[in-house]
């Protein structure tokens, strides 16, 4: 019991206190040679391997709770370096692309809202199945890990406009509830831009002046607005028009009145009481109007 709650405290150390273990041993006297009356052996075993297994037990949690895979990246990059001195291995550089694109996309393009980067989901789903043709055992714990990772990324496709509803939906079950916000209304008035026959990731002026003209629209679909004080192109406000009944305009409408409300510090008319409950019912509703489209 004792080699137990030390470990337990170590553990407890590493994460409140910072520090660095080089190594765990335990002289097991209980498993001494007794076969010798006067010298007595006992049997040092390193324990380093629960440490690992500590190790791994905060990485997956941090991606499955908060999607943050920094630390699981981190492990596979220092037990690559181990095992790669010797030589090549197709497992260990598989692991090696696969959690450099997990990283790449779950912290940095979802955190930065990018929807041209969302919609082409590119690369990820070919560097899992390189991984998957050479997964063995240099990676045990990452290999079980794998396993609800591919799960949840194989939920996107490369080029597809239902990834915004997918990543938006992801990011508000991972504490990024601005996020979600964020991509659920750039990424529907993609969809919409998109949907009159226009490229809405492109940089293009023309197509940037179209884009601020949906909400716009929506506010002309709803009463709040009406066509004749729209400033810019009528005949794209008519377009984008047709593209929405008044339920699917309405929850457009207070998304992006609520996601105002929230970037502004809650100072908006429009702020939700319980902005994870909202952006749920957000996503199922405009999700559901994409594919009436």
């Amino acid at each position: 019991s004792i080699p137990m709650l030390i470990l337990t405290v170590i553990a407890y150390a590493r994460e409140m206190k910072n520090i660095q273990v080089h190594g765990i041993y335990y002289g097991a006297w209980e498993a001494r040679d007794t076969s010798q009356e006067t010298e007595k052996i006992a049997p040092i075993f390193q324990l380093n391997q629960f440490l690992d297994l500590q190790d791994w037990t905060i990485a997956s949690r941090d991606f499955l709770n908060s999607g943050n895979s920094n630390s699981f990246t981190s492990l596979i990059k220092k037990g690559s370096r181990k095992i790669l001195r010797t030589g090549r291995n197709a497992e260990v550089e598989a692991a090696n692309n696969l959690s450099t694109r997990i990283e790449n996309f779950f912290s940095n393009i979802l955190n930065k809202n990018s929807i041209k980067e969302i919609y082409e989901f590119h690369d990820i789903k070919v560097k899992i199945e390189e991984y998957r043709r050479t997964k063995n055992l240099e990676f045990p714990a990452f290999s079980h890990l794998f396993d609800k990772v591919a799960d949840q990324i194989l939920k996107f496709q490369e080029k597809s406009w239902n990834n915004i509803f997918i990543a938006a939906d992801w990011c508000a079950d991972h504490g990024k509830t601005l996020n979600a916000y964020s991509i659920l209304l750039e990424g529907a008035i993609s969809i919409a831009i998109f949907a009159i026959g226009d490229d809405p990731i492109s940089s293009d002026n023309v197509v940037k002046k179209r884009r601020s003209l949906v909400i716009p629209a929506i506010k002309v679909i709803i009463g709040d607005l009406k066509l004749e004080e729209v400033i810019g192109d009528h005949e794209t406000v008519k377009k984008i028009s047709k593209l929405f009944d008044k339920e699917s305009a309405s929850a457009f409408y207070q998304l992006n009145q609520s996601r105002n409300a929230l970037f502004h510090g809650g100072t908006g008319d429009e702020l939700p009481k319980d902005a994870l409950t909202a952006i749920k019912s957000y996503i199922k509703k405009l999700e559901s109007w994409y594919r009436r489209l």
